[in-house]
């Protein structure tokens, strides 16, 4: 049987030159494409860490309410006696009055007679270190502050107090070594002193007068007076 001859080999296929064009402009547009990217991520960063030059995390705003601020509570001290200030005379210039200063009763009033010529007692020897009220608080207490009511004003004074030590009340102005107040000429009949930090310690209160008013009713006269006396804890 005769012999076939073999069939010839197919010539290889031409390169795809077409297909491996595009499958290059694929690949670079997908390398642009991961390089904007990325160049744009790396920017984000750069600006974020521009916004933070310190490289933490910006602090998360607390919900934190303001602690409210503490009432200080006060209240009025029990005054035992009220006694009239006269360190330099055995006669008080009102004496038997001296408990109207702290009867709760601002329509009583210790009210001095009447001196002449001179606001500061009429200038007397024996009123040198002038006149007020004295009060009792019983035993040592802590004082945050005095609050006064006079009959009028005009009046110069001033609230001072004895030191804590102190068994009885001083019966000189020297003794009265702890300020509460400063002199003064209130143009008020209330007078309030300013509170104390911290509290002082004391068992007596002065509240001293060193100037009187005018009187009205007395020609070239000057009285004082005092309606009540409030110390506060």
């Amino acid at each position: 049987m005769p012999k076939t001859a073999p069939l010839p080999v197919p010539p290889p296929l031409p390169p795809r030159r077409g297909n491996r064009a595009l499958r290059w402009s694929i690949a670079l547009v997908l390398m642009a494409g991961i390089g904007l990217g990325s160049w744009a991520t790396a920017q984000a960063l750069l600006d974020k860490s521009d916004s933070n030059p310190s490289g933490s995390r910006p602090p998360v705003a607390a919900n934190v309410q303001p602690k409210p601020t503490p009432r200080v509570s006060s209240h009025i001290l029990k005054i035992f006696s009220a006694t009239e200030f006269s360190p330099m005379d055995q006669t008080t210039i009102a004496g038997n009055l001296a408990a109207l200063a702290a009867d709760s009763n601002p329509k009583t009033a210790w009210i001095t007679t009447p001196f002449f010529n001179y606001p500061n007692f009429g200038n007397l020897p024996n009123r040198a270190q002038g006149s007020g009220i004295v009060v009792d608080l019983g035993s040592v207490q802590s004082v945050t502050s005095v609050n006064v009511i006079l009959p009028f004003t005009g009046q110069t004074m001033e609230v001072v107090a004895a030191p804590a030590g102190a068994t009885s009340a001083p019966t000189d102005y020297s003794g009265y070594t702890q300020r509460i107040s400063n002199s003064s000429t209130p143009t008020s009949t209330t007078v309030d002193s300013a509170p104390l930090s911290p509290p002082i310690l004391t068992r007596f209160v002065l509240v001293h007068i060193t100037s009187l008013a005018p009187d009205p009713d007395a020609v070239n006269g000057y009285y004082g007076g005092i309606s009540e006396i409030q110390v506060m804890s």
